[in-house]
């Protein structure tokens, strides 16, 4: 059989085979590894997984291959809670914390939400999905294939679509499936 693409040669093949069930306890330590691991893929669809030895001989035609040698293979990471498309981070907000603030007093002086809300209503839908972008990549550089990206930081029905529009945009434009979220 003729297949697009075949890894081989896979230190580890974390296949996670077993239960449809969520695994908890102890049995989230198993991960079915396969040691020396291949993956066959045609259409963009795993079709097969197994030991290289046996996988390499079954599909003698592949039209790409790659060596996984002394690497580890495994699933894309899916992160069901973002939210990619904001101004600025808070994380001297963090600092405001542990020196005793209350949140109250952070808002007071410019921060918290409002800052955040302030940061989307005032920044163009370009500057946002530049911004946004940057973020998804380092998300993709870490093995997320999937991501569900929120709105939420613009309360306003016109800042609301704005960030709904960039979320669009990212979703067209970047090699991730990015699943939007309208709060």
């Amino acid at each position: 059989m003729n297949v697009d693409l075949l890894i081989i040669n896979a230190k580890e093949l974390l296949t996670l085979a077993g239960s449809n069930n969520p695994r908890i306890g102890s049995q989230m330590n198993d991960l079915s590894i396969i040691n020396n691991g291949a993956i066959a893929i045609k259409n963009g669809i795993i079709i097969d997984v197994g030991l290289t030895k046996d996988l390499i001989n079954k599909y003698v035609d592949a039209k790409q291959i790659i060596d996984a040698s002394n690497k580890v293979v495994m699933p894309g990471f899916v992160d069901p809670h973002t939210h990619p498309v904001f101004k600025q981070t808070r994380e001297n907000e963090f600092e405001m914390r542990i020196k005793g603030k209350s949140y109250v007093e952070i808002s007071r002086s410019g921060g918290g939400i409002r800052s955040s809300i302030a940061g989307v209503r005032n920044t163009s839908e370009d500057e946002l999905y530049s911004l946004a972008e940057k973020r998804i990549r380092k998300i993709i550089s870490n093995g997320t294939t999937t991501l569900e990206a929120k709105s939420g930081y613009g309360l306003s029905t016109e800042s609301e679509i704005k960030m709904l529009k960039v979320i669009k945009r990212l979703n067209e434009n970047l090699p991730i499936d990015i699943i939007p979220t309208f709060l």
